[in-house]
């Protein structure tokens, strides 16, 4: 098996050309709805230029929303819905031995012209059934996660999916409000092979809710600090009623595991909309979680909140094409929705504005180039906070025109 990053291989194209004349099972992309998607697509295209007869297969959130849709592209042959490990690896196996495809679950093919959606495939209940990442199968050295030290990072997933039931969120759609973890053990396995084989000491724990166990996060932060030396770690995942239940040990463990960030989804601080997004929380818990934490130091395909926007007059994309231009600048701004043009202009540049208010977030830049711009633009970003200004973003067009 061959990884092609197209992301960090800027000869990508001349290493898949190499890779195809070897004549593979199967080529295999991953599709995330958005501009991901224009990369996807371009890969199968090159793909059926050199040979219409080489497999081509899509899987990631994108398929496994818009399975009918994906599969009436004449690029993708194949796609897997939902988790793809066990699925990928059989749907291998059976192209390699000419099987039948109708055997294999969880995926959907074209046959004889139609479209075939087979039996899905329940989720791995047990992660720690899952092997380890063929991290080998890169080059580690072209990856970083976030930048806390100056340091090479790695993003390491722990879980999949979330108990709760937020109409915002891909997960109840794809898990089902379940919520699946690797065993705290396992995980400092994985931190123990990836500072023992790279040196990498810098974690960001990329899971939907990384604090759904508490006896487990703790668990895992105990075996850092007893273990791991000059460790530096972040979450994306931790909600504010968990933050509101930590008790003394869970917040020193943070301090002393070297808990360098913690993302808290705060998506609104009016009761009625968070009500509306079904956050069960309230307004109180933001406010506590965060005099904890200072103590210490756009909707989505599938989603409910998807639906409640197309009701409102979001109009949806309808391809593959359309799908990869699904961002704020490509598509919100462009397409009919409930909101009228000054009022996007003004969402857009509060959006702007708000990637260089804090300057505690300044670790997710990981460019010189980035970092200088951020102190550069940061104190007219406050100004235009406190003063809730948002016209004339003079800023703005100098930057579109510096980057034109």
């Amino acid at each position: 098996m061959t990884i092609i990053d197209q992301r960090v291989e800027s000869d990508w194209k001349e290493k898949l050309e190499k890779q195809l004349k070897l004549n593979p099972i199967v080529v295999g992309t991953t599709g995330m709805t958005g501009p991901q998607l224009k990369y996807s697509l371009e890969l199968s295209r090159l793909v059926k230029d050199f040979n219409k007869d080489i497999p081509v297969m899509w899987g990631g959130m994108h398929p496994t929303m818009q399975p009918h849709q994906t599969l009436g592209d004449t690029l993708i042959d194949i796609i897997t819905i939902g988790e793809g490990e066990l699925t990928f690896a059989e749907l291998v196996h059976t192209l390699e031995r000419k099987g039948n495809l109708r055997n294999v679950k969880g995926i959907g093919f074209r046959e004889n012209g139609h479209v075939v959606i087979n039996e899905s495939r329940p989720n791995l209940k047990n992660l720690d059934e899952l092997p380890d990442l063929p991290y080998h199968l890169v080059d580690m050295k072209k990856y970083y996660a976030v930048d806390f030290r100056s340091r090479q990072s790695i993003i390491l997933t722990t879980s999949r999916g979330c108990p709760f039931r937020c109409t915002f969120c891909i997960d109840p759609a794809v898990h089902k409000n379940t919520w699946r973890c690797y065993s705290a053990e396992r995980v400092l396995e994985k931190i123990r092979f990836i500072i023992d084989t790279y040196g990498i000491r810098d974690f960001f724990f990329q899971d939907d809710n990384f604090g759904t166990d508490p006896n487990r996060v703790k668990t895992i932060l105990r075996g850092i600090v007893n273990e791991f030396d000059d460790f530096a770690w972040g979450t994306l995942g931790i909600r504010a009623d968990a933050i509101c239940r930590m008790d003394e040990e869970y917040q020193q463990l943070l301090v002393k595991s070297g808990c360098k960030n913690i993302d808290v989804g705060i998506e609104s601080g009016s009761p009625r909309m968070i009500k509306l997004m079904k956050k069960d929380e309230e307004v109180e818990d933001f406010v506590k979680a965060n005099r904890i934490l200072a103590k210490l130091f756009c909707p989505y395909l599938g989603t409910e909140a998807w639906d409640l926007s197309i009701q409102g007059g979001f109009k949806q994309p309808t391809s593959l094409n359309e799908w990869a231009n699904f961002d704020f600048d490509g598509w919100t701004k462009n397409s009919p929705t409930w909101l009228d043009k000054k009022r996007l202009k003004i969402i857009d540049n509060i959006n702007f504005t708000s990637y260089f208010m804090n300057k505690n977030v300044k670790y997710k830049i990981s460019t010189r180039r980035g970092k200088v711009l951020f102190d550069i633009y940061n104190p007219i970003a406050k100004f235009r906070f406190k003063h809730n200004f948002y016209h004339f973003p003079i800023e703005r067009k100098i930057r579109d025109k510096m980057l034109a």
